[in-house]
């Protein structure tokens, strides 16, 4: 019975402990992105920085998959228009803005021009 009884205090413990999977911290520093380095990496870096938990973290993450996980480089070369197909569908228009931001120097909305 004692067995019983500790197996179940340790399944509550651990149901908790799923929910800070991802991610528990910021990045410690501010990261230059190469024009090398996959778009993954980027979403990754600025999901934690932006405060995502699992589940926004990898419905943005399959925007970037289903297209082939281009490379920053290639993401910055596109068009205005290719971007937004990129990630066409999103909710999180603010992500969105910041991610253009950042690799681009310019903020764009994902469904309509201007502000």
């Amino acid at each position: 019975m004692r067995r019983i009884a500790l197996t179940t205090a340790m399944q509550r413990q651990a149901i908790p402990a799923r929910f800070i999977s991802y991610p528990i911290t910021k990045p410690p520093i501010d990261i230059e992105y190469l024009d090398s380095d996959p778009l993954e990496f980027f979403v990754r870096t600025e999901g934690r920085y932006f405060g995502f938990d699992d589940m926004m973290y990898h419905r943005e993450l399959t925007f970037v998959r289903i297209n082939d996980n281009p490379t920053i480089g290639q993401f910055r070369a596109m068009t205005k228009q290719q971007r937004q197909q990129l990630w066409w569908g999103c909710d999180r228009q603010d992500f969105f803005r910041w991610m253009t931001w950042r690799l681009t120097g310019t903020p764009e909305h994902l469904y309509h021009e201007g502000w």
